[in-house]
């Protein structure tokens, strides 16, 4: 969680940055309801090639982005969520991602 207390001793190590959060219910084809998470995982590097002359790379971190379906009645929690992506039991990034995501 952010720390909205102000206090700049405020040890945050131990918060997660993998979080989760259904955004979409539906009926699924197969019947009963379904639920569409999309989720952030562990940050991960971002090289960019900067237009300028003399040509550089600019090296940064993103958040990795995830979405995927979920029978509506085991709609993952945070916790869940960062437990899955510990175990590296990571689901495929959407395939849209591929356009700008080098494997």
């Amino acid at each position: 969680a952010a720390d909205t207390t102000g206090d700049l001793d405020r040890d945050l190590s131990d918060q997660k940055a993998a979080l989760i959060a259904d955004v979409a219910t539906g009926p699924s084809p197969t019947g009963g309801l379904v639920a569409l998470e999309e989720a952030i995982g562990q940050p991960t590097w971002i090289y960019v090639v900067l237009p300028d002359q003399p040509w550089r790379i600019a090296v940064g971190a993103v958040y990795s982005y995830y979405e995927f379906p979920v029978p509506a009645a085991n709609r993952m929690t945070d916790e869940e969520w960062q437990a899955q992506i510990e175990a590296g039991a990571n689901p495929p990034h959407p395939d849209w991602t591929s356009l700008f995501i080098a494997p």
